[in-house]
């Protein structure tokens, strides 16, 4: 329990240094949890520390331990994963993981639009609110990640997707998380032009098929 805390801790810093000693003598770590739940792994993807995540990751293929969770797969980006991890189990997309965030809220937020697509497909929802006291939708993961980490314009190509096939799937940019932020309005904030005008109710194409 005592070196799990140890590792913990090197995630939290991001000590590379640490996690190297520690995997070296226990490579059992690479499936370590996290101390705020979910895995460790996750935690050391979402604070970016991507060395310790590729040391991890090397740690349980030289186990044979290859496979990765919905969450994990999810903010990875990893499709086929999570269509194995839907095979498995077709519900999977409604576990609620670390800090409250659904699996589609994950995928929206690093813009994986292919998870986004097999996850919608096998009946997420949409509109579906994060458990936490944000209470996000996946748009507004989508607005969050594209301005965390898209260079500028880039929203237009791996987010507009995103936002694109969860908007195709009934997705509200209307709908307000706490702190009275939409989609659209947190969009505009972040001057995220291209975002807006998609996220627009008038952007929307008509029952008909017509703008």
């Amino acid at each position: 329990m005592e070196t799990e805390e140890e590792m913990q801790r090197a995630v939290r810093h991001g000590d590379l240094a640490n996690a190297k000693r520690l995997m070296a003598d226990h490579p059992a770590l690479a499936n370590a949890p996290s101390a705020r739940g979910g895995s460790l792994l996750l935690e050391a993807y979402e604070r970016e520390a991507s060395d310790i995540v590729e040391l991890m990751l090397a740690a349980r293929d030289d186990r044979g331990i290859t496979e990765l969770d919905i969450h994990e797969a999810c903010a990875m980006g990893r499709a086929g994963i999570v269509q194995k991890r839907l095979t498995d189990d077709p519900l999977v997309f409604e576990e609620v993981g670390p800090a409250g965030f659904l699996p589609l809220h994950r995928a929206a937020y690093r813009g994986h639009a292919d998870a986004v697509s097999l996850l919608l497909q096998m009946g997420a929802d949409p509109n579906a609110r994060s458990q936490n006291g944000g209470s996000l939708t996946p748009l507004h993961s989508v607005v969050a990640g594209a301005a965390r980490f898209a260079a500028p314009g880039e929203e237009t190509t791996n987010y507009a997707a995103v936002a694109e096939r969860l908007l195709a799937a009934g997705a509200d940019a209307t709908l307000r998380m706490e702190g009275d932020w939409t989609p659209i309005s947190a969009a505009e904030r972040d001057g995220q032009s291209s975002l807006v005008a998609l996220l627009h109710p008038s952007a929307s194409p008509s029952p008909d098929g017509t703008e």
